[in-house]
C-alpha cells in the first residue's frame, strides 16, 4: 500500500501538469501543491485548510464541482451543512457523470470525521485534469435541474459478475410505474445471453437476471420508455470462478488399506464447486518410485473423476491427488498394499474359538473376515478330543463375512484349525474346552451381551432361582473392564461393566467355577460415537407399567422418545423376552421425530422383561418388568341360583352364586339394597375358592330389591329380585261377610 501511494503522488499529483496553475510550485511538496491548486480555484468564502474535516459537509465539494465547470453545480451556495450526505452524493454523481471523474469513495465515507486523508486527496487529485462532457446540463443559479432520462439502475450484475453464475440488477423508473423495458447483455466475444426481466408492482421496479457464459467485459444496454438509462451501456467485467482446492475431495477403495497386489482398483474425485482446472495424480510406491504405478484419469461425470490403478508391489504407496497444482483435502493418501493373500489380515472369533464355555449340545460357532487379506479361501477343520474328525457347517451372514459352526458330541478337549489360502490365520489353532452338559437354570440377556460402544457403561441382566451370591464375571477383550453386580432382590441382578477400547469382547458369566448357558458371550464393541446420549432416551406408556396393565393377548403399547440422544440415523433396539426369554414379536412405528412408537401381543400370563438399547447402550430403566396378568372378560360373569330367581320370599333365608371362573383374575364385589327404602341388605359371602362365590341372604320385607355386581372394576347389569311375602295369603278364607 506504501508502494502504491507513492505511485498516486508520482504520477497523479506530482507529474501532471495543470490548468491555471501560475505559482512556482516546483519546491511545494504534493500535498502542498494540490491544496494550493483547490484554493485556486474555490471562492474566497469557501475556506480549506486540510483534506479531512473541510470536506465532511460536501459544500467545499459542491463548489469545488462547480468552479471546475461553472453552471454544472450553481445552486451548493443553497446547500445547507445538515444534509451532508445529500450534498455529498450530487456533487459525486455530477463529477462522475459530467466530468469523468471515478467515484473512488462512497458518500458516507467523505462525511466521516475520521475520513482517510491519503484517500480524500486521492480522490481530489482527480479534478485538475477533469474535462467537461459536451452534453453536460450547465445552468444558473436557481434555474429548475433537467429531469433525469427515464429512471436509474442499480445492483451487482453491472458492477461485475462470475461465469456461470446468476447474477441481477434493478431498474428503477422515475415514476414507479411499469414501461417498456428492453435489456441487452451482449458478450464480449459476441452474441448476447438470455436475460429474466420481471416487474415488482409492490416496489414499482423491474428485476433483471442473466448468466454470463464467458469471461471478460459484457456490454449491458438498458432502455426504458425508448431512453436509454443514464450509464447504458454498462461495461461489466466478468471473470472466471477462483479454484478452490478446499472443495475437492476424493473416496473409493484405492483410497483404503487393503489394496491387492496386480489387482486393479479404483477411487473417485469430486470437484463440485471447486472451480474449473484438472485433478492430477501421483502415485508414490514403498521404494519412492513415481513410475512403477501408472494411474489413469477418465472424466465419468461434469464434476466427477475416476482414478483407476493396478499396483505391482506390496507395501505402504502413498496416493497424491492434485487440483489446479494444490494438494486436496487428506493428500497424500497412505495406502497400504497388501499380496494377494495375506493370510495374517484374516478375522477369526465367536464362542467357538473361546477356549471355555462350550458344552456338548451346543452349537458352537464362529465368523471369518478375510477383508483386506487379498485372494484366498478359508478352509476350517476340527478335531475332537480322540482325534477324530467334527462336521463344520458353512453359511454366509448378511455382511458378507463367512460363519462356521460345529456341534460336539462329547466333553473333551477340541482342536479348530482356521486357514487362508493353506495357511493357518492369527492364533490357529484355536483350543476348545467343551463341558458337559449342565442343569443350571441360569440366564442372562440385554443389550450388554449384543454390542455396544468403547468407553460406555454396557449392561445386562441374570435371573436365576437362587442366590446372586454364586454368580462370578470374567471380561476378556482389549481392554480391562470394571465389573457392577446390583442384586434386585427378587433373584436378578443388573450387571455393569465398562470397556475402554473397541474390539471384540468374551464376557463369561459363572455359576461358581462353571459357564451358564451360552456364556461366553460374544460381545463386539465400537468406537465411541461424539454426540451419543442414551441416558436422555425416555420410555413410558401402559406396556411398560410393572402390574395391573399388560393383559393376555391384548395389545401393550408403549413410546420411546429419542429426542437430543444422537443423529436421527441411530435407531433405538428395542426387544421384549417372555419368562423362558423366549422372544415376542414387538412392532415399531418411526414417527418420523425420533420417537417411536411400540407394540407387543403377550400370550402367557408371565413376567416379560422389555429391553431398549440406544447405540447399543441400555436406556434408563431398561430392562422393564411387566407381571403380565390373565385379561379380564366381565361379560363372561355368571350370577345364578334361588336367590335372584322368582319366589323369593321375605324373612326366609336364601343364596345365589356368582361365578367368575372364566372371567379372568379380578375382585368381585357385590350390593343388595331396598328399592323402595334404599336400605342395603346384610350379605354372607362365602369364597369357593374356585373363582365363584356363594352369596346368602335373607329379605326383611315384600317389595323390590336390586342386586349389583362389579367385577374387577366394571359394574354388571343390576338385577332386580322381586320379594314375596312369607305368608301365602292364598290360603286364607273370610267367612260371615255376606251381608
Amino acid at each position: 500500500m506504501g508502494l502504491i501511494w507513492m505511485l498516486i503522488l508520482h504520477y497523479s499529483i506530482s507529474m501532471p501538469v495543470w490548468d491555471d496553475e501560475d505559482r512556482e510550485v516546483v519546491k511545494e511538496t504534493p500535498k502542498q501543491r494540490l491544496m494550493g491548486w483547490i484554493r485556486q480555484k474555490l471562492p474566497s468564502d469557501v475556506p480549506v485548510t486540510n483534506f479531512t474535516s473541510d470536506w465532511n459537509d460536501g459544500i467545499a465539494l459542491g463548489a469545488l464541482v462547480d468552479a471546475v465547470a461553472p453552471g454544472l453545480n450553481p445552486d451548493w451556495r443553497d446547500w445547507k451543512p445538515k444534509d451532508a450526505e445529500k450534498n455529498t452524493s450530487e456533487a459525486m454523481e455530477l463529477a462522475r457523470e459530467y466530468l469523468d471523474v471515478p467515484q473512488l469513495l462512497e458518500p458516507h465515507e467523505l462525511i466521516d470525521p475520521n475520513v482517510d486523508e491519503l484517500s480524500v486527496m486521492t480522490y481530489l487529485s482527480q479534478y485538475p485534469n477533469a474535462r467537461l462532457k459536451n452534453d453536460a446540463p450547465l445552468r444558473k443559479r436557481g434555474e429548475p435541474k433537467p429531469s433525469k432520462v427515464t429512471g436509474k439502475a442499480y445492483g451487482p450484475g453491472l458492477k461485475g459478475a462470475v461465469v456461470g453464475a446468476s447474477t441481477d440488477f434493478t431498474v428503477e423508473p422515475s415514476d414507479r410505474k411499469k414501461a417498456d423495458l428492453v435489456v441487452s447483455v451482449l458478450r464480449p466475444t459476441g452474441g448476447k445471453e438470455a436475460a429474466d426481466v420481471y416487474f415488482d408492482e409492490q416496489s414499482g421496479t423491474f428485476g433483471v437476471r442473466y448468466t454470463p457464459q464467458v469471461d471478460g467485459v459484457y456490454k449491458i444496454a438498458v432502455v426504458l420508455a425508448g431512453k436509454p438509462m443514464d450509464g447504458s451501456p454498462f461495461a461489466v467485467p466478468v471473470s472466471v470462478p477462483p479454484v478452490d482446492v478446499s472443495k475437492v475431495h476424493a473416496a473409493g477403495p484405492g483410497l483404503e488399506n487393503g489394496v491387492v497386489v496386480a489387482k486393479p482398483t479404483s477411487f473417485d474425485i469430486f470437484t463440485v464447486g471447486a472451480g474449473k482446472s484438472k485433478p492430477d495424480v501421483v502415485i508414490v510406491d514403498k521404494d519412492g518410485k513415481q513410475d512403477t504405478v501408472k494411474p489413469v484419469v477418465k472424466m465419468i461425470d461434469e464434476d466427477v473423476y475416476r482414478v483407476e490403478y493396478v499396483p505391482v508391489t506390496s507395501g505402504l504407496h502413498s496416493v497424491n491427488v492434485f487440483y489446479d497444482r494444490k494438494h486436496i483435502t487428506n493428500s497424500p493418501f497412505g495406502v497400504r498394499v497388501v499380496p494377494a493373500s495375506y493370510p495374517a489380515r484374516v478375522r477369526a472369533w465367536g464362542r467357538g474359538l473361546a477356549s471355555r464355555g462350550v458344552r456338548v449340545g451346543d452349537i458352537a460357532d464362529f465368523k471369518v473376515s478375510t477383508e483386506g487379506a487379498g485372494d484366498g479361501k478359508v478352509a476350517v477343520f476340527v478335531s475332537g478330543p480322540h482325534g477324530e474328525n467334527v462336521p463344520v457347517k458353512q453359511t454366509t451372514d448378511a455382511t458378507g463375512a463367512q460363519r462356521f459352526s460345529y456341534a460336539p458330541t462329547k466333553p473333551g478337549d477340541y482342536v479348530v484349525q482356521v486357514k487362508f489360502d493353506g495357511e493357518d490365520v492369527a492364533k490357529s489353532p484355536y483350543q476348545v474346552a467343551v463341558g458337559k452338559p449342565t442343569d443350571l437354570r441360569i440366564r442372562a440377556f440385554g443389550p450388554g451381551l449384543e454390542g455396544g460402544m468403547s468407553n460406555l457403561p454396557a449392561n445386562f441382566t441374570v435371573e436365576t432361582n437362587g442366590e446372586i451370591g454364586a454368580l462370578g464375571f470374567s471380561i476378556e477383550g482389549p481392554s480391562k473392564a470394571k465389573i457392577h453386580c446390583t442384586d434386585n432382590k427378587d433373584g436378578s441382578a443388573e450387571i455393569e461393566y465398562l470397556p475402554t477400547a473397541a474390539g471384540e469382547y468374551e464376557v463369561h458369566v459363572l455359576c461358581g467355577d462353571e459357564d451358564i448357558k451360552d456364556s461366553p458371550f460374544m460381545v463386539e464393541m465400537d468406537e465411541f460415537r461424539d454426540g451419543l446420549r442414551p441416558s436422555l432416551v425416555k420410555c413410558h406408556g401402559q406396556g411398560l407399567q410393572r402390574r395391573g396393565a399388560v393383559k393376555c393377548d391384548k395389545p401393550a403399547e408403549f413410546t420411546v422418545e429419542a429426542r437430543g440422544a444422537g443423529p436421527p440415523e441411530i435407531k433405538p433396539k428395542i426387544w421384549v423376552l417372555d419368562k423362558e426369554l423366549q422372544p415376542v414379536n414387538v412392532q415399531v412405528l418411526d414417527n418420523g421425530d425420533q420417537t417411536y412408537t411400540c407394540s407387543y401381543l403377550p400370550h402367557a400370563p408371565v413376567k416379560h422383561n422389555v429391553i431398549v438399547s440406544y447405540g447399543g447402550i441400555a436406556v434408563p430403566g431398561s430392562p422393564f418388568r411387566v407381571q403380565v396378568e390373565e385379561a379380564v372378560d366381565p361379560s363372561k360373569v355368571r350370577v345364578h341360583g334361588p336367590g335372584v330367581e322368582p319366589g323369593v320370599r321375605s324373612l326366609q333365608p336364601t343364596h345365589f352364586v356368582i361365578d367368575a371362573k372364566n372371567a379372568g383374575p379380578g375382585e368381585v364385589e357385590v350390593a343388595l339394597s331396598d328399592a323402595l327404602t334404599g336400605g342395603a341388605v346384610d350379605l354372607d359371602v362365602l369364597d369357593n375358592h374356585d373363582g365363584s362365590f356363594t352369596i346368602k341372604y335373607t329379605a326383611p320385607r315384600p317389595g323390590s330389591y336390586q342386586l349389583r355386581v362389579v367385577f374387577a372394576g366394571h359394574d354388571l347389569l343390576p338385577i332386580q329380585i322381586n320379594v314375596q311375602p312369607h305368608l301365602d295369603v292364598g290360603g286364607i278364607r273370610v267367612e260371615g261377610l255376606d251381608n
